[in-house]
């Protein structure tokens, strides 16, 4: 019997313990079960809520596949689709640009006769130069850092633009819009994400040139060059002027200057007496004119222009009068990198490297000082370029009546305050830039 009874006993115990471990393999794999059950969900939101933002990504990009391999690569394709067709000049263009042509200007801007043109080397850069492309006009060769002290410049270059922009958005308040409409001066090259407001007096045709050798493919500059950029770009489809005004893979460029530089340097060169067209120029301010004596080279005088500004505002003016609030509506446009015509040696190079190109040079029109005895003796070491300009305002404004002065202050407002500009119109004093 005893026999019999001990192999049930182990039987049994081994049944007991089976049992146990399967009961207890049963309720691990039931945990298991219920925690990817739990989870599931959790997963398959994150991965519904993934793809809608990337829906929403392609459905926001232009709609060429130019521009989404363009995000990648950061590289064209050498298989580049055919190019914007430029549109013809349509017939409200055509009689003032035959006209214009015909003058021998370009359809925008032209260059002045300065024979009294500042053209030395800038001393406080090593890489760049200013050479003599025609009188008045400097052509800058834009400063570029070596590879080596590249990504220490990229970083300050980077700080010095944000600090630029966030004073213009706290300028903005709560005016901020996104907005493309004709009267900014925008032009654009949506197959390298670019797009620029062409402020004249502030480098406008050096844009236009790099705009239409970008839009075109490289063929050569021609006068109509500045009429076919802004209808080009003013005869985008609506998706593509979202892209640019949206995406953060855009370059979107104003280029700005101090408002009396840019005033001084529009009566240089519009009222200048080798101008073509000064005496349509002169007609304008109508009886202003002859008030004063013009200086020399001129056939009106400073005094004049600044004086028909103040009493009659900036509305019905000519676009290098205009300011810059007029011309590019800063608050209304996202701009994204801020150019200074005063610093543009030293800071152009960082947004043609965002956008893949290069500038051969940057022309400027030069704010020449008046020619006129001093007693002052020179100064004691060579000026940079901006504290030869100030000088230069300060020369010009001593003899404005500060009542006048005021009133184009109040007019320039927008582009003293959104840019960092100033004027002391006590002293003539103009501060340094805010950077």
């Amino acid at each position: 019997m005893t026999e019999t009874v001990k192999p049930s006993i182990k039987r049994v115990v081994s049944t007991i313990v089976k049992k146990k471990l399967h009961k207890k393999k049963r309720k691990s794999k039931n945990s298991a079960n219920g925690f990817a059950q739990n989870i599931a969900p959790v997963c398959g939101l994150f991965v519904f809520v993934g793809l809608v933002g990337y829906r929403n990504y392609l459905l926001s990009m232009h709609d060429s596949e130019v521009v989404m391999l363009h995000h990648f690569r950061r590289q064209l394709p050498e298989e580049m689709p055919e190019r914007i067709e430029t549109p013809e000049i349509p017939a409200r263009l055509r009689g003032m640009y035959e006209m214009k042509i015909k003058n021998g200007l370009s359809a925008d801007t032209m260059n002045s006769d300065d024979t009294n043109a500042d053209l030395q080397k800038y001393k406080y850069l090593t890489n760049a130069k200013i050479t003599k492309k025609s009188p008045g006009l400097a052509k800058i060769e834009i400063y570029s850092p070596s590879e080596k002290d590249k990504k220490l410049a990229k970083m300050q270059m980077k700080r010095r633009y944000e600090d630029r922009k966030k004073l213009l958005l706290e300028k903005c308040g709560n005016n901020q819009t996104n907005t493309w409409n004709e009267t900014m001066q925008l032009i654009a090259v949506p197959e390298r994400n670019f797009t620029v407001c062409v402020v004249q007096k502030a480098g406008s045709t050096s844009w236009h040139k790099l705009v239409y050798k970008l839009r075109m493919n490289g063929n050569p500059w021609e006068k109509a060059g500045h009429t076919l950029n802004r209808i080009a770009a003013d005869e985008l489809p609506q998706r593509t002027k979202h892209h640019l005004m949206r995406s953060r893979f855009v370059t979107r460029i104003i280029t700005v200057r101090h408002p009396f530089s840019r005033l001084i340097s529009g009566w240089h060169n519009k009222f200048h007496k080798d101008f073509p067209m000064r005496d349509v120029f002169l007609t304008k301010v109508g009886d202003y004119a002859g008030r004063h004596i013009p200086e020399k080279d001129h056939v009106l005088a400073f005094q004049d222009l600044a004086q028909y500004l103040a009493d009659n505002g900036l509305d019905d003016v000519d676009v290098h009068f205009k300011s810059i609030e007029q011309l590019c509506s800063p608050c209304q446009f996202p701009y994204s990198h801020i150019v200074r015509a005063e610093t543009v040696l030293e800071d152009l190079w960082y947004v043609l490297d965002r956008v893949n190109t290069t500038m051969e040079g940057f022309n400027k029109h030069s704010v020449t000082a008046k020619s006129q005895e001093s007693d002052e003796k020179p100064p004691e070491r060579e000026l940079t370029p901006w504290e030869k300009e100030r000088d230069t305002i300060k020369q010009f404004f001593e003899n404005i009546p500060k009542e006048t002065t005021a009133k184009l202050m109040s007019l320039y407002r927008d582009d003293f305050e959104k840019f960092g500009y100033t004027y002391d119109l006590d002293t003539h004093v103009i501060g340094d830039i805010i950077d």
